[in-house]
This record gives C-alpha cells, structure tokens and sequence, in this order.
C-alpha cells in the first residue's frame, strides 16, 4: 500500500463488529455536558482568536496601501477604502451580497515559498449580517486552498489559521505549491450587508502540536467529542466508568437508518511503524463497527476485522498503520504526516439499538 507522507487520506478502519443481543452495561452513564462553556464562540470557531499582543513574525503586508484587487459575483457589490487600522492603516471592505447566493473578493500578489509549520495571522474587525469570510492560498497553477471563519459583528481580534487546517477547494491539481496570491472573500450565510477591517497580516510559527507517540485522547470526558447520524438515526455521547478511569459512551438507535458515528478532531503524525491502539466495550444487536481517521484531503483508509468477540467486556483493539488499506475518497495515499482525528462509526447489519464505549486511544 502506498504510504505517501506528502498526501493524505481519512483512515477508515472498518471493523466488522458482531454486537450480540446481551443487556446493556449495569451501570449507570453520566450525562452528556452539553454546557456553553464546553463550546467554541462563534469568533473562534474556525481560527484561533489570540491573546491582544500579535505574535512575532514575517510581515505579508502591514496595508499601507490600497492595493488589493476586487471582484464581485453577480448582483453583490464590494468598496473597499484605506482606512484607520488596528496600527496604521487597514483594508476595509464594504459589501453587499443582497439576497444572492454570491460572494466579493480582494486578491494580492503575495509569493509564499515557505510555508510549512506555519500560520497566518492577522487583525479583523466585522460589522453587519454574518458571513464567510474566506481566506485563501492559490498557487502559480491555480490550486485554492482555503478556510471560512464567520463575519459575526466583534471588535477587534486577532486571528490565527495554521496553515495545515486549509483545504483544497478548487483549480490546479489539489497538490499547494508555490503560492503565488493570497485572498480575501465575503461569501453568503446570511447574505445582505457588512464591512470587514483586516490588518498586519503575518507568516508566523505554527502553533499546532502533532501527536507522535503517546495518549491521543485518555477518554474520560466527552469535551471535544461530537457525534451525528443518518436520517432517522438517534445517538447521544455520555460519560461511564471506563478500563482506566473514565470512558466516552455512545449510546444509539439505529431505527431505519444506515449508521451513526462518533469523531473527535485530534492532529496526529503517523509513520509507518506507528499503531494505534484503544480499548473498546460494546452492546446490543448485530452490527458493523467502522474505526476511522482522517486526513488533509478526507481520504479514507481502514482495516477490516470480521468478528470481535467477547460483548461486554473491555478489550484492545491494535491498528498497525502498515496495515492500512484505501477505502474511498481524496486519494489512494494516507498523507502521515496530517491525521486530522478519529472516528467510530456503527453501519446497519441488523439495525436496532445499542452501545460502544472507547477508553484509552493511544498512538505507539
């Protein structure tokens, strides 16, 4: 199997989980926290919102000059102005998306070779309807990649997007090189009008930690595990007595559907001598269990297990990456170097009801 460290793909372990009609687990799960406290802002949702002093760094541009290129689809319109900025002058964007389904962009002249390990951070400022903002990397072939993080009226923050969390979107051949232009874009949520102030925009250190070795998740909460399902399907994450300490429950109903699934985003690194391994516990009728993780481009990859034995009782389940095979999407090579997170997934045999209990996921 090819193992290129440069692409990436979704590790899709499929394992072909027997789950036996015995009674569900005699103790009682503590309920899923779903507190507002545990949640991300809305600010934060899809970059970092840093601390008020900027991190040092390479400037891209400190806009002191109004030298962005605009566009607009049909029927929005965009004005962008030189104005007062967090230091100096900033860009300031007013548009109009109206009732369109369209978007406004500004794109600059921005040669970025290395950019490995690092992260874009700037200053923004929003006011109005919320939106996407859009920013993107495209390459001397055309290849976007990009990130969204809302317009949602707020003062000023300062932003960080590690550039590992930008995806592929369009143009070129998926693969980012040389980047060539950077850009902003204002694409609908809401549609209608707002304003968007940017400014000192930076090439600065990542700040993402890749696991290599060691606990990737110990389990004993369910903070930043989320769990969804096919239509009809219902499923609900809690926290019960675990192999070690705690463990994350998923309890579900698979009803007419085809599978419910459980995820937590956590960076890892593999090599080819990596293995991952957990402890699981199930309950209830004949169904498939799918161990998954996934990459840059969302490709899968997975291993095929045809029984596991022993329902009800706690036992380890071990994954040499070695073993991987392609399953579907992105492409046919597991990019090592960017593993996004995990995922348990339950697909209908039988259908019907049950349970899956996780503890301990290790990378050795």
């Amino acid at each position: 199997m090819s193992m290129n460290r440069k692409r990436a793909g979704n590790f899709c372990l499929v394992s072909s989980l027997v789950f036996c009609a015995v009674g569900a687990f005699a103790y009682e799960s503590k309920p899923y926290n779903m507190a507002p406290k545990a949640m991300k802002s809305a600010s934060s949702m899809a970059g970092s919102v840093a601390a008020p002093q900027a991190s040092l760094g390479a400037m891209l541009d400190d806009f002191e000059a109004n030298d962005w290129a605009p566009s607009t689809g049909e029927g929005a319109t965009l004005r962008s102005s030189h104005v007062e900025g967090k230091t100096g002058k900033g860009l300031y964007l007013e548009y109009d998306l109206k009732d369109t389904k369209q978007w406004v962009s500004l794109v600059k002249e921005i040669p970025m070779a290395g950019y490995n390990g690092k992260a874009l951070q700037f200053w923004l400022k929003c006011a109005g309807k919320t939106n996407n903002l859009e920013v993107k990397l495209i390459d001397e072939d055309g290849t976007n990649y990009g990130y969204k993080l809302p317009t949602k009226t707020l003062d000023w923050q300062l932003v960080t997007i590690d550039l590992v969390d930008l995806s592929y979107w369009w143009g070129g051949d998926s693969k980012l090189g040389f980047v060539k232009q950077i850009s902003f874009a204002v694409s609908q949520v809401e549609g209608g009008a707002g304003t968007v102030l940017i400014d000192e925009l930076k090439l600065i250190p990542s700040g993402k930690k890749f696991i290599k070795e060691g606990v990737v998740d110990s389990c004993d909460t369910v903070m930043g595990w989320k769990s969804e399902g096919d239509l009809g399907a219902m499923q609900s994450l809690s926290v019960i007595p675990g192999k070690d300490k705690d463990a994350v429950l998923l309890n579900f109903d698979l009803g007419n559907a085809n599978w419910v699934q459980m995820y937590k985003m956590v960076p890892m690194e593999f090599t080819p001598q990596s293995v991952l391994t957990f402890w699981i516990r199930w309950t209830g009728d004949k169904n498939i269990l799918e161990v998954k993780v996934a990459d840059k481009d969302d490709s899968n990859f997975g291993k095929k297990y045809e029984s596991i034995a022993k329902p009800g009782e706690w036992q380890e389940i071990r994954i040499p990456v070695s073993e991987l095979t392609y399953l579907y999407g992105g492409d046919k090579d597991l990019n090592m170097q960017y593993i996004k997170g995990i995922w348990l997934a339950v697909s209908r045999d039988k259908g019907g009801k049950g349970m899956l209990a996780v503890d301990n996921i290790m990378l050795k």
